[in-house]
Parts: C-alpha cells; structure tokens; sequence
C-alpha cells in the first residue's frame, strides 16, 4: 500500500441539458405534486345526550393506512381533506381526559407527584370500541355518536 499518492476522482462535466434539468427538479415545487390527503369527515358526537366538549375523535384504518385525529368542541368535529382519511372502512375512537381534581403519585417520576386524569368515555368507546364507520370517496361524509356513560 502507497501511503503518498492521494486517490483522484475526475468527473465528467454534464451536458447543459442534463445540467438545467438536474437543477429545475431541485427546486422547490418542482417534481410530482405532494399527496392531498383523504377526503373531508365532519359529525356530532353526543355523551350522554350532551354535546360532547374538548374531546378527540380518532379514524383508525381496519385494513392499512395511517390513522386520522380531529378536536371534539362543542359536540362537533371537522377533519378536513389535507388531513382526512382515505376511503374506507374505520374503528372509531372517542377519548375526552379530564382532571379529577385528586393529586397522586406519579406513575413515572418516583417521589413526585401529578394531577390524576382520566377519560370520562368509557373504554367500549375508545380502546374497546366497537364503532365503526365507512369513509366514502366524496359527498357526505358526517357521522354522528351518541355515547354513554351507563
């Protein structure tokens, strides 16, 4: 091995054709357009005949794709198209976490404590639900909920 001859690597220069296209697909807006999302999904979510306030509702894919997350006020939720879901067939996930005003240990930093919550929807709601919804590709996507608590 030859520790005093540096190794060189020459490159072609490109032709200006190659060179203008290599540089148009580097800028930004250049290339195919980005993907625009799933389609628009509006509803009500009601608990106990209440509208639902300061919740979130969640879309999960039955088969595969990314699940979808919308705010709960005021009963109502819109997800919009650039952050809706695909077509399809969805589990449904209601979470709505709220304080109850107890202090208890907390559950990760021992010898600190932390404001209990919990989730006034019950689990058959959120991480046992049963509910289920098929997003269709257009028109009227709204969907309404009427939890309990009983």
């Amino acid at each position: 091995m030859r520790g005093d001859h540096p190794i060189r690597t020459t490159l072609a220069p490109l032709s200006p054709p190659v060179a203008l296209a290599a540089l148009l697909l580097s800028l930004p807006g250049c290339g195919p357009a980005p993907d625009q999302g799933g389609v628009a999904v509006t509803g009500q979510v009601l608990l106990d005949g209440q509208p639902l306030d300061e919740a979130h509702i969640t879309l999960i894919p039955e088969s595969s794709g990314p699940a979808v997350t919308g705010v709960v006020q005021g009963g109502a939720f819109r997800i919009p198209p650039s952050e809706g879901p695909e077509p399809g067939p969805y589990r449904v996930e209601i979470d709505a976490v709220r304080p109850t005003g107890r202090i208890i240990e907390h559950p990760d930093l021992l010898g600190q404590t932390a404001e209990e919550t919990e989730n006034i929807v019950p689990p058959r709601f959120n991480r046992a639900s049963t509910l289920r919804v098929e997003v269709g590709d257009g028109g009227d996507n709204h969907f309404e909920f009427a939890v309990t608590t009983r």
